[in-house]
């Protein structure tokens, strides 16, 4: 490939070896994590922890408010409101905080991520170009057209 045609943003799950790899390869792309993956992880991790399904609602409503909070003043003021709605559940909160947020929400809060050129709705076009790929066994030749085709569309 020639290097005009490398990957700028790539979106990954927090699969630590995939992101070291990428890292080494493509040292100038942008990485960020995907949303979708981290919803299911806080959905496995939080869920259960909440005595009612209106609560865990209520939770997860803030928590996508947070992560598509627009600047870091906002994202400051959102988190802490939900430090104040859900202190009766400080697994949770140190869950959020010691998984994502300290660690990683430069890559997938939007207060950072605006800040990169990037497709927005990575999650949905995630699923349409698995279902465009309908393999994880093809050739790089045939991926590549196969994702050429579906980004010309």
């Amino acid at each position: 490939m020639e290097e005009n045609m490398l990957a700028s943003v790539i979106v990954t799950d927090r699969e630590l070896a995939l992101m070291k790899v990428i890292q080494k390869i493509f040292p100038s792309a942008t990485t960020f994590l995907c949303r979708w993956h981290i919803s299911r992880n806080v959905l496995a991790n939080c869920k259960n922890l909440f005595e009612t399904n209106e609560i865990w609602q209520t939770f997860i409503s803030s928590w996508n408010l947070l992560v598509l909070s627009a600047s870091e003043e906002e994202f400051a003021q959102r988190l802490k409101g939900m430090e104040t709605d859900f202190s009766k559940y400080p697994i949770v909160l140190t869950y959020i905080r010691n998984v994502w947020l300290d660690k990683c929400k430069e890559k997938f809060v939007s207060a950072w991520t605006n800040s990169v050129m990037h497709f927005r709705n990575v999650e949905s076009s995630h699923s349409k170009l698995k279902k465009q790929l309908r393999t994880s066994r093809g050739t790089f030749e045939s991926s590549w057209t196969k994702i050429h085709t579906f980004l010309e569309f």
